[in-house]
């Protein structure tokens, strides 16, 4: 598909609403209303993003609760997982 005026400006116009938004909102109704403005592959990867954010900051005693869990659940590593689905 190729890109017409009338899809860039569009793309210019929702990208200005939304930071708009962002600025005038907070919390849980701001994470909400920008999730829903987004394509579902794009929410996808916003929250892969934040879950892999999140994995990185998390401190060693943590990680390593987490690791348990996620072997606990679904009986593979996490690496395993994230492996498998690509």
């Amino acid at each position: 598909m190729f890109w017409t005026s009338v899809h860039v400006c569009c793309y210019y116009a929702m990208q200005d609403l939304v930071q708009k938004l962002s600025t005038k909102l907070s919390g849980q109704f701001r994470q909400t209303v920008l999730a829903l403005m987004m394509t579902p592959v794009e929410y996808d990867v916003d929250q892969l993003n934040t879950a892999f954010q999140l994995l990185k900051t998390s401190s060693k005693g943590t990680q390593a609760k987490q690791k348990k869990v996620c072997i606990r659940l679904s009986r593979r590593p996490l690496w395993f997982n994230v492996k498998q689905s690509s």
